[in-house]
């Protein structure tokens, strides 16, 4: 094909993903998996196709034969533009590419004469690209001119995706001379695409001149696959340099076109990274390809790092990749790794992925596994994705295991899909269940997704139904389907529900969506309710959505509540909604509100939107206050916005409020807002605070915002400051964060740190943590702490979950362990988990 076909397809598809033809380029099939009667057949010799019947005109030559006129094109585009389908195919290719620079401004304002449509916006699209090719200059003055700024970069975008697939260099010389800025970035970007496979160096070149290079926010794994196709180890060296998101993104795209090439060297490569996350996500991309080629050797790599933490992510990464080509081959090999966790954690992919394959072998698969955690998992992810194929079949077999709650679950999965995807025939396999609650809230979902397609159906199948807690549930499934398009039918069936907590939350979710769909017409059946809480209730859901079209009206229906949280929630709903679409007319009436409860709730939610618009008012309005909580809150508010939108001017504004908790309250939101976009300096202020309890606040929330982005970071500029400012529980989450994301690093940091409380904190969650996924690994961190009562009471949950997991390997440790005799032997009385019971596996024939 056309190289600039592809290229003008990729376009279009960020236009219009997922449509069944993009400019001739076909989805790829979807192979189906063999149906289970075909998993027993004998291979069968392939029967060769019949001969096609051909007519002249497919053997002719598709070319142009003659330019045609816009007067010719003009009919075709309007059609496509009116009717809003449009798909590229020969004739569209051949014509686009006879167009001339005259012919674009006209065809153009036909579409231009159309309201938006996703055939618009891939004409428009393929218009500028080929308008570009042929002349960039007029392609680009024109693009400029239009009016709407979604729409323009669109076209600019197309642009320069043409001009770039005739003439890069030119393109990015201009695109240089840009200031920095979206249009800037979309020229550059074009200008790489069609530089990296014929001059990486320049195209790298044009990456650091343009300022891009390494920069977070610009998608670097294009730049660094196109160099890894000639030199993948020079540029994992480069890639090095980067930081974040960006690194790994390159990381990975220099992953999958090393593995191509040599996958030894590429895992190798991958193996040796220090950052844990980075190392993982480039391992299974190598992994990925690898097996493609040679698992077996792919598995030799992966075994020779043991049973620790890298080890078991490679195997999981490993049985992934192995397991959509060869599942059989795939769990025999996890089977023979002795760890047990090894085996939990490649488990769920393999049986996913054969069971799409062949669902018997997957289930002789998991009658091989010795009952527990591992084959009930095994089983349940069978057994889902054999109901996604054939439900009635999975259903039978799901009704054939011994009661309890494993199969309840499977049922209760099956019977959810199989209503989704088809629920007259749901409902006709509810039939085979017992009667009882289970079954009743299976047949409401039924008749829920029924009532979406057939809501005539759905009622008629409720009515037959005898009075009683399934006929209620039933009511509940049919009625919520049903309320935007017929509100007085949900209100006339919720009538007949029995009294009780169910119906009231059905009226509740009648008045939500009624008063969406139309709040004039669910305030007059407000209004005609008779007084009581129900109709409290419902009025105070209607009036939020009122005061869209008429606040006057809705701030009546909310003050005629009777005094209390109500009427409150009332209120605070009609400020919402009247801030929204009259910010100035909601403050007014809000300023004017007594100081109480209700004001303070009215400001907290309008607050954000108040200083959102007008800071500077808000602030004015927020000194003049009262002290109280209403005026802390509203400052603390601006003070998290200003923090992050104005700093400098934030730091101005605290000399005007008075020494008290209002004051700290904005500072600390301040602070907590500047962290948002520069935590080192955020913690500069915090430090830079007088000693105290707003202090010690200040630099707890930035040691907690900063963990999220940097725990590394983070824990060593907490583990600066004195003791007496950072609580326990800070050191605690920092670090169970930092082993979540680099645990090797993590480790060697806190075990050089000196022995004592501090550093017993920092353990503590990332032992827990271990102790659910990998309790071995938590045993290695117990040796560094030092308060006994501490030690001991995580070798207890150690204990507890790694009997769960491995009783034997658990009951081996726990003997050996220096935990006291009795507390050994009240672990090891605990009763091992339920047991799922024998799968039983399909009769053959």
């Amino acid at each position: 094909m056309n190289p600039k076909i592809i290229l003008l397809a990729a376009l279009l598809a960020t236009v219009a993903a997922g449509a069944g033809y993009f400019l001739g380029s076909r989805k790829p099939a979807t192979a189906t998996s063999p149906s289970l009667a075909a998993a027993d057949s004998p291979a069968r010799a392939v029967t060769p196709l019949p001969k096609p019947v051909l007519t002249d005109a497919p053997l002719k030559r598709l070319d142009l034969t003659r330019r045609p006129s816009v007067a010719e094109v003009t009919p075709l585009v309007e059609h496509a533009a009116q009717t809003g389908r449009w798909s590229m195919n020969k004739r569209w290719e051949i014509i686009i590419n006879s167009l001339e620079s005259p012919d674009f401004p006209p065809l153009l304002a036909v579409l231009a004469k159309h309201g938006p449509s996703l055939a618009k916006n891939q004409l428009t699209v393929a218009f500028y690209s080929r308008w570009a090719e042929c002349d960039a200059a007029a392609a680009l003055a024109h693009a400029e001119k239009t009016p709407v700024e979604s729409e323009r970069e669109q076209a600019l975008a197309a642009v320069f995706h043409g001009w770039a697939y005739t003439d890069p260099r030119p393109l990015a010389d201009w695109a240089l001379k840009l200031p920095a800025g979206r249009t800037r970035d979309q020229a550059v970007s074009a200008a790489l695409a069609q530089l990296a496979d014929d001059d990486p160096a320049a195209m790298f070149a044009l990456a650091e001149q343009a300022g891009v290079a390494g920069r977070a926010d610009f998608d670097q794994s294009g730049l660094y696959r196109s160099w890894a196709a000639s030199n993948p180890a020079e540029a994992a060296a480069s890639a090095a340099s980067l930081t974040g998101q960006a690194r790994r993104d390159a990381y990975v795209g220099i992953a999958q076109i090393w593995a191509q090439r040599d996958p030894a060297a590429a895992a190798r490569w991958a193996a040796s990274l220090d950052n844990t996350q980075e190392r993982m996500m480039a391992m299974g991309a190598v992994l990925h390809r690898w097996v493609e080629s040679s698992p077996e050797e792919a598995a030799r790599f992966v075994t020779q790092f043991g049973p620790g933490s890298p080890g078991l992510q490679m195997i999981n990464s490993l049985a992934n990749a192995w397991a959509a080509k060869d599942p059989a081959a795939a769990f025999a090999w996890l089977r023979q790794q002795s760890s047990p966790q090894a085996m939990q954690n490649g488990i769920w992919a393999i049986a996913h992925q054969w069971a799409q394959k062949d669902v018997r072998a997957a289930l002789a698969a998991a009658e091989q596994l010795p009952a527990g955690q591992q084959r009930q998992q095994f089983f349940n992810a069978v057994v889902s994705q054999w109901g996604q194929k054939e439900p009635r079949a999975a259903l039978d077999y799901a009704l054939t295991l011994p009661a309890g709650q494993a199969r309840s679950g499977m049922v209760n999965g099956i019977i959810s899909q199989w209503a989704h995807n088809d629920p007259v025939r749901a409902l006709g396999g509810l039939e085979l269940l017992p009667a009882g609650r289970e079954r009743d809230g299976l047949l409401a979902q039924a008749l829920g997704q029924l009532a979406q397609r057939d809501s005539a159906a759905a009622l008629d199948y409720v009515q037959k139904l005898p009075a009683g807690a399934a006929r209620s549930r039933a009511l509940q499934g049919v009625i919520h389907p049903i309320i935007q398009e017929d509100p007085q039918l949900a209100l006339s069936l919720a009538a007949i529900m029995p009294a009780g907590q169910e119906r009231i939350q059905v009226y509740h979710n009648i008045a939500s969506q009624y008063a969406m769909a139309d709040p004039t017409g669910a305030a007059d059946w407000v209004a005609g309710l008779a007084p009581g809480a129900l109709r409290n209730q419902v009025a105070g859901i209607v009036a939020g959505q009122l005061a869209r079209q008429n606040p006057g009206k809705a701030l009546a229906l909310a003050e005629s509540l009777p005094a209390g949280q109500t009427r409150q929630n009332a209120l605070v709903q009609v400020a919402l909604s009247w801030s929204q679409q009259d910010l100035s007319a909601a403050t007014t009436w809000i300023r004017g509100l007594p100081e109480g409860a209700v004001k303070q709730q009215v400001m907290g939610q309008v607050g954000y939107q108040w200083i959102q618009s007008d800071p500077a008012g808000a602030f004015d309005y927020a000194v003049t206050m009262a002290d109280g909580q209403t005026r802390t809150q509203l400052l603390s508010q601006i003070g998290q916005q200003q923090g992050y939108a104005d700093a400098a001017g934030a730091l101005r504004q605290v000399e005007r409020i008075p020494v008290g908790p209002s004051r700290d309250a904005y500072l600390q939101s301040f602070i907590s807002g500047v962290a948002n976009h520069d935590v080192e300096l955020a913690a500069e202020y915090a430090t830079s605070l007088p000693l105290g309890d707003t202090q010690s606040q200040v630099i707890q929330n930035v040691a907690m915002q900063w963990g999220h982005r940097d725990p590394a970071a983070a824990i060593q500029w907490v583990a600066a400051l004195p003791e007496s400012q950072v609580p326990a529980h800070i050191y605690q989450q920092i670090t169970g964060q930092w082993f979540n994301v680099d645990p090797d690093t993590a480790r060697q940091w806190v075990g050089a740190q000196p022995a004592g409380e501090r550093r017993d904190q920092m353990l503590e969650n990332p032992i827990n943590q271990l102790a659910h996924q990998q309790p071995a690994e938590a045993v290695l961190l117990l040796d560094l702490v030092t308060n006994a009562e501490r030690r001991t009471r995580l070798m207890q949950q150690i204990g507890r979950q790694w009997l769960q997991q491995d009783r034997a390997a658990a009951e081996t440790w726990i003997r050996g362990s220096s935990l006291p005799a009795e507390v050994q032997q009240q672990l090891l009385v605990a009763p091992a988990p339920n047991s799922p019971g024998r799968i039983n596996t399909l009769r053959r024939g």
